[in-house]
């Protein structure tokens, strides 16, 4: 049976040194940072873990770290997903070896493929491991989206959860009535949506800013578990000015380099190319917002 994912996943980020190799120590010192807060487990190498941009061997490699760093402290999600079923079952084979617990996979992006071929990807991906499979729904990423009926197929086939990031409550409503597997775990992918689907029945959500800011989230996910309807709100409102400011240079993910730095005082390193580290008047406008939210 599938681990059950609850509270609050960061959509861990990886970081890097000047030749584009992953930055070791940094990355061991960020999830010693993240475990310290009692985070409830890590969403790596998707999105904002700069997943896509990655060659095959460097995913691999960054799964190896991340496994031995976190070493069973608390539950793994590994992004796996590419733009064809060998290369995401090859990673997959590989991140089960590792000791993940769980892999994930967005359908196989760039070409509108039809949902024959859906299928087919996420049949292979279940039948080449033991450990659960969940599907990402990423359409603003991947060109299209994981209908709920096509869910409801998946969940059949043996799919163990899902992580949506349509940013659209009713999709993940219409998912929750279009499954009707026990124990299918909905996770959100969506921060400012969080308080919304926890209402709607979402057990974790996975984010960017909880790498940096995890405490709002998390006490959200507490005072929600607590009753407390209305102070959900008003952190839900804070989550949304914190994924504003996370926008404020750009790409969410060096954004969150420079706001990690400003909270820690550790050097994290550099972003993936072809993104870059943000520019220090960008830099002084993110530390200005995050001063008036009383983050610094």
């Amino acid at each position: 049976m599938a681990k059950k994912f609850k509270g609050v996943i960061p959509a861990l980020i990886t970081p890097f040194d000047q030749d584009g190799k992953i930055n070791k120590s940094s990355l061991k010192q960020f999830i010693e940072f993240l475990i310290g807060k009692k985070v409830n487990g890590f969403y790596t190498l998707g999105t904002f873990g700069c997943g896509p941009l990655m060659s095959i061997p460097v995913r691999k490699e960054a799964t190896e770290l991340i496994a031995n760093y976190v070493s069973g402290r608390i539950p793994i999600i590994t992004h796996v997903g590419t733009t064809t079923a060998g290369a995401t079952v090859d990673l997959a084979v590989h991140a089960e070896k590792t000791g993940v617990d769980t892999v994930a996979a967005v359908p196989p992006y760039y070409y509108q493929h039809t949902e024959d071929v859906v299928i087919e990807y996420y049949q292979k991906l279940l039948d080449a491991v033991s450990i659960p499979v969940f599907a990402y729904n990423n359409p603003s990423q991947v060109g299209y989206s994981i209908s709920p009926a096509l869910l409801g197929r998946l969940a059949d086939m043996g799919i163990a959860g899902v992580k949506d990031s349509s940013f659209d409550i009713k999709v993940f409503v219409h998912y929750m009535n279009a499954v009707s597997k026990e124990n299918f775990q909905f996770i959100g992918g969506a921060v400012p949506l969080f308080f919304a689907s926890l209402a709607q029945g979402a057990t974790a959500g996975v984010g960017g800013p909880a790498n940096v800011f995890p405490e709002v989230q998390l006490e959200l996910y507490d005072e929600f578990q607590k009753g407390n309807l209305t102070r959900c709100a008003e952190l839900q409102k804070k989550l949304a000015r914190l994924v504003a400011i996370q926008g404020i240079g750009g790409v969410p993910y060096t954004t969150l380099i420079d706001m990690y730095e400003m909270k820690t005082g550790n050097e994290f390193g550099y972003p993936h190319e072809p993104m870059k580290r943000i520019t220090p008047e960008v830099r002084e406008k993110i530390r200005s917002a995050l001063i008036s939210e009383g983050l610094l």
